[in-house]
């Protein structure tokens, strides 16, 4: 195997975490504290609209990587995601026609929460796998 022509440093998992928190707070318990207290106050309706409002605020990356093998990677990565959130809103509606309102507001967040944590791990090895078998050596912050 040829020596690694390019470097990449991606932060550690800690570091990765800590990032994440804020996002996984963003989209998984702020929509669903906003659902239990507009289904409270206003009823099943209004919390849905709430929590569905805040979900559908989101950002987009400023810059796209430039070299085409992470491109391709980001590319295959997206629509990985896009499996991931098909996935969870399927589950997510067949809890809401199955089980409870109380018990899909207790499953939901950890459902989730389990659900991005596993992907984004499953991610960053598929990252690092990826980008080690196209010359990048992948160090970690």
């Amino acid at each position: 195997m040829p020596a690694p022509r390019h470097h990449v440093t991606i932060p550690s998992l800690p570091r990765l975490g800590r990032t994440a928190i804020p996002q996984v707070l963003e989209g998984a318990v702020v929509p669903a504290a906003l659902f239990i207290a507009a289904d409270h106050v206003f009823g099943l309706a209004a919390g849905i609209v709430a929590a569905l409002l805040w979900t559908l605020v989101g950002k987009l990356p400023d810059e796209v990587p430039a070299d085409h093998r992470v491109h391709h990677f980001f590319r295959r990565a997206s629509f990985a995601w896009a499996i991931v959130g098909f996935a969870n809103a399927a589950l997510t509606l067949w809890l809401l026609h199955a089980q409870t309102t109380s018990t899909y507001i207790l499953v939901k967040p950890m459902m989730s929460v389990g659900l991005t944590v596993a992907v984004v791990a499953a991610s960053v090895l598929w990252f690092k796998w990826s980008m080690t078998r196209h010359g990048f050596e992948i160090r970690t912050a």
